[in-house]
């Protein structure tokens, strides 16, 4: 492949200027959806979510890998600090 290309399916290129503004707009879109999911994975995690955005989350979640993997790290976070947070009362406690 060449600079300037991309590859298209089937191991077929276009140059990048070929690439159309619905393809632009579709990226444009997802980005915006990642944002948007992305913002609320703590309250996801929380289970503060209204069932129409927990729906809307995870119909995102099911097709995004990028935010399949920002929402494992966000979860590890999660744990992390509620084992600190019962680990500090425990030591407190004695």
């Amino acid at each position: 492949m060449h600079r300037g290309q991309i590859r298209v399916t089937a191991g077929h290129t276009r140059p990048r200027e070929a690439r159309s503004s619905r393809d632009a707009v579709v990226h444009d879109l997802r980005d915006v959806e990642c944002r948007s999911t992305r913002a609320v994975m703590h309250d996801y995690l929380d289970r503060r979510l209204p069932a129409r955005r927990v729906r809307r989350f995870e119909s995102h979640m099911d097709g995004c890998p990028r935010c399949i993997r920002a929402f494992i790290d966000a979860r590890q976070t999660a744990w992390t600090r509620k084992a600190a947070a019962r680990n500090r009362s425990w030591s407190w406690s004695g």
